[in-house]
């Protein structure tokens, strides 16, 4: 919602444009931060922001920006998802093979299979 204000009543200049970038990078589950990105302006920035989300695993959100942006040339959607599985199998088999059934573990797995 803070950032639909920014946008909304033209705010981004009273704002350090890194701390913009990072709060969507932090937020980017949500599929409207992707649209309000590229709304607000931050063009250049956008690659650098699915570069973040790819690095933290969230290649499903890393997908949202690049079709929004227009940088799936750069970010193809194909590897992405099947980055995005590659990743999840790898998690799930370490936490079956630990035996690991924590409430933890089972968190961390629901969190990769939900989007």
């Amino acid at each position: 919602m803070f950032l639909q204000m920014v946008l909304g009543f033209g705010l981004k200049s009273r704002f350090d444009e890194e701390s913009l970038r990072k709060l969507v990078a932090e937020n980017a589950s949500r599929r409207i931060l992707a649209k309000l990105a590229a709304a607000i302006g931050f063009g250049e920035k956008m690659g650098d922001i699915i570069d973040e989300l790819v690095k933290n695993r969230k290649e499903i959100e890393a997908v949202y920006f690049a079709s929004e942006s227009g940088l799936t040339k750069r970010f193809s959607p194909v590897s992405l998802l099947k980055s995005y599985l590659k990743n999840s199998k790898k998690i799930t088999t370490t936490v079956l093979k630990n035996g690991n059934y924590s409430a933890a573990a089972t968190v961390c797995l629901i969190s990769i299979y939900i989007v």
